[in-house]
């Protein structure tokens, strides 16, 4: 006799499936029910490959489930640990089929060939070493009904299959070799909704393969070129800008025909579905990235890279997920290239992108820590590269940088929401152009050999100077398109000689130089000389402690001294201000002159007064309740960095009430005195 249970949709917590599988047992002899046969498992490379014969239906779900005892009956099922589940067609490549315009199947086995179009797949990645049988269970998506009746060995295991943890491995869908000399590598990957210490989910709801394509230029040690192209993640590229460099194409697709923007989405989002609640509580989790990520480890440890030489670049919102995985992965990647892609993204009321992030006026979790506290960074703080940088201050982030246009209606004109000012805030430097392009390119006054940076240039294991506040940077204007120059370039008059840095433990020097800019072939203005700020990134020896004294100089190509200075090292980046740069070159230099300063120690400090921010009509007041007098300075600063209003006031003991007053915008609110520090953020 047949049972039949009734299964909600998914996503949802395993936990609540538990309970619903529990609570919604029926029997219906005439709701069509199905189930699978030939049930079979595998293990390899620390995952179970887990196939069967399909029947011969659509709109069908199928649900895996997994236990150290046979599953058997239906309170075995309901007992067992429920892993996920995958649609139908689970057997084909849906993405690869849709692009190519013709029905392409995995291959889980080389040797073996591509499954048939009956088959069904689902893979598990291992968590623990050992024993498990696996059954399946098939609803009918269109009923809810779920058949449980099993069969041992037809639709249930009848033998355990060993789980081992270990390294997953994708799986080889074919390799074509080119005219030009270069072998292209497709490959899969297959992720789920399970974390493990071998591989982070890929996914909320269950097995998923992931296509990307290794393009093999050299088969000596190379760089490697990471291309997000969403729109075409098979067809072979040669990286530009790159000697004896190979490629990786990344691909960003969910089977709802959306994709993730290359980070992710919530934790309940189903990404099988077209239409998703809003999620306004949960966590918006990196998939995306993490999968990245792990695509690129593999690669390093499996083939011939050099890890110090990785790049990553994209076009329009393809771009938007190198600088994603430079901000959130900064040490694994030396440079970024961008073009046309948007340095921060929101999703924007009644829109698509609430479904997968949260409302727009909300700001969810995510499960990306600060690097500063270890704490969840909110969506709409990791989305935008202006509080990234800032937040990736100690850190840094690779060599960044791109190219926009004033003309561009599809992403808009960046300087409109102060990405030029952002970028002098941050000291993060980088190379960053404009033009009157279009999106398309059409218009463009940078060709794309003037536009670009050089990817042989940048290591993960080199420093490099950040510059800031380039007195001949042309003006990029107020973010109206018409305001300033028409074309130009954020540090594009400013350059240094790799083969002259020198950088120890005790000291530390590297020559800077103006060079030309042309547009369109034709020369831009030439300078003899700029004032700049400077910041040393990617430091690899020269790191003073926090309280050592530091000088520096810095000498044109005559000896003549130009600038110098000394100043207490606070543990973080060095930064000297408006040091000149002469065209024919400025050598400057950084020493440690003295030891750690025994006076500079931080103390544990009086003042830890009491504060809540109140709401009023027009805006918020803070009580300050402190046990003693102090004196305190407040300050109220968008999210970019700019004071907007500064105070020194002097608390009394007792209750202490202050104003709070701005302009419309989210503001970070401040309060210092010593080394007390408060922050919180306030919408006006």
């Amino acid at each position: 006799m047949r049972s039949y249970i009734k299964l909600h949709s998914c996503p949802v917590r395993f936990t609540l499936l538990i309970l619903i599988i529990l609570t919604s047992f029926f029997a219906s002899k005439n709701s069509a029910a199905y189930t699978v046969t030939q049930l079979a498992a595998t293990y390899k490379n620390g995952q179970v490959f887990i196939t069967w014969k399909s029947p011969a239906a659509t709109s069908l779900k199928y649900h895996v489930y997994q236990a150290t005892k046979p599953i058997l009956t239906k309170k075995k099922v309901a007992n067992a640990t429920y892993l996920g589940y995958v649609r139908d067609n689970s057997s084909k490549n849906e993405r690869k089929s849709q692009f190519y315009l013709q029905d392409i199947y995995f291959t889980i086995d080389p040797a073996n060939g591509p499954l048939a179009p009956d088959d069904g797949l689902y893979v598990t990645t291992c968590s623990t070493t050992k024993k498990y049988y696996y059954a399946i269970v098939v609803e009918n998506t269109t009923t809810g009904i779920a058949d449980t009746t099993l069969i041992s060995g037809v639709n249930t295991l009848a033998l355990p299959i060993k789980n081992k943890l270990a390294d997953t491995q994708p799986v080889l869908q074919q390799s074509i070799v080119s005219g030009q000399g270069y072998t292209s590598y497709e490959y899969v990957s297959w992720g789920n909704n399970i974390s493990t210490a071998k591989q982070p989910a890929f996914n909320n709801c269950g097995s998923y393969g992931y296509n990307f394509t290794y393009v093999e230029h050299t088969t000596a040690t190379a760089g490697l070129v990471m291309n997000y192209r969403d729109g075409d993640p098979f067809t072979p590229f040669t990286p530009d800008n790159c000697t004896n460099c190979n490629g990786l194409l990344l691909d960003d697709w969910l089977p709802n025909g959306e994709n993730s923007y290359w980070y992710g989405y919530h934790e309940d989002y189903d990404m099988y579905n077209f239409v998703n609640p809003v999620f306004n509580t949960g966590v918006v989790k990196s998939y995306t990235q993490r999968r990245v990520k792990w695509t690129l480890d593999w690669l390093i440890q499996k083939k011939n890279l050099d890890a110090t030489r990785i790049y990553a670049t994209g076009i329009s919102h393809n771009g938007f997920g190198p600088l994603l995985t430079g901000a959130i992965f900064p040490k694994s990647v030396a440079a970024v290239w961008v073009t046309v892609a948007p340095p921060f993204i929101r999703a924007f009321p009644g829109t698509p992108r609430e479904m997968q992030w949260g409302g727009y006026y909300d700001s969810l979790l995510t499960d990306v820590p600060d690097p500063n506290d270890g704490l969840p960074l909110m969506i709409w703080d990791l989305f935008d590269m202006r509080v990234m940088y800032r937040i990736n201050n100690s850190i840094g982030v690779p060599y960044m940088g791109g190219v926009h246009g004033k003309n561009d209606a599809t992403l808009g004109w960046v300087q409109y929401y102060y990405w030029y000012d952002s970028l002098e805030v941050s000291n993060q430097g980088g190379l960053w152009f404009w033009d009157q392009r279009k999106h398309n390119g059409n218009n463009k006054n940078f060709t794309d050999a003037e536009a670009y940076i050089d990817y042989d240039r940048f290591y993960t294991n080199r420093s490099y100077p950040a510059f800031s506040y380039c007195s001949i940077n042309q003006d990029w204007g107020s973010g109206i398109p018409s305001s300033g120059d028409p074309y130009g370039a954020y540090n594009g008059y400013l350059d240094w000689e790799d083969a002259s840095i020198l950088d120890t433990d005790s000291s530390y020097s590297i020559r800077c130089l103006i060079k030309d800019m042309t547009a369109g072939g034709v020369l831009m203005p030439s300078y003899n000389s700029c004032i700049t700020d400077l910041t040393l990134r990617r430091l690899q020896h020269f790191n003073p402690q926090a309280g050592q004294l530091i000088g520096y100089t810095v000498h044109n190509e005559n000896g003549q001294l130009l600038n110098s200075g000394s100043f207490i090292s606070d543990g973080l980046p060095i930064t000297i201000h408006g040091i000149t740069i002469e065209r024919d070159g400025a050598t400057v230099e950084f020493q440690i002159q003295g030891p750690l300063k025994k006076d500079f120690t931080i103390v544990a400090n009086s003042f830890s007064p009491s504060i809540t921010i109140e709401s009023t009509p027009d805006g918020y007041l803070a009580h300050v309740v402190s046990t003693n007098k102090a004196a305190a300075v407040f300050q109220i600063s968008d999210m970019l960095g700019r004071q907007q209003w500064t105070q020194k006031i002097n608390l009394q003991e007792g209750v202490n009430t202050i104003k709070l007053s701005s302009t419309p915008g989210l503001k970070l609110f401040t309060v210092s005195s010593g080394t007390y520090h408060f922050s919180s953020k306030l919408i006006y």
